[in-house]
């Protein structure tokens, strides 16, 4: 697979076809879309730097976020202005669900 399908945070986000962000751009009901994108620096384009999951919550100077801040900011500006709720950047936890 190819750097520009992956998106990670040391990828450009030059996507060539619809996203799942562009779906955001048909909301209809009245809800509140926020966005919440993990910045920890622990992802580079051999995968995450420390291959033990117990560490990977650290920064690294050399590393990226695991995805790209432009293609999760896409979710947001997708979103239409009355259903958007926050952007925010989180750089303390690693992982989320």
């Amino acid at each position: 697979m190819n750097d520009s399908y992956k998106w990670g945070g040391f990828s450009d986000y030059k996507p060539k076809n619809t996203t799942a962000s562009d779906q955001l751009k048909n909301l209809k009901e009245k809800v509140k879309v926020d966005v919440v994108h993990l910045t920890v620096q622990n992802y580079s384009k051999e995968g995450y730097i420390e291959k033990e999951f117990k560490n990977r919550d650290k920064n690294d100077s050399k590393g990226f976020p695991r995805l790209s801040t432009e293609m999760v900011k896409s979710f947001y500006k997708n979103t239409p202005t009355e259903f958007r709720g926050d952007y925010i950047e989180l750089n303390k936890l690693p992982h989320a669900f």
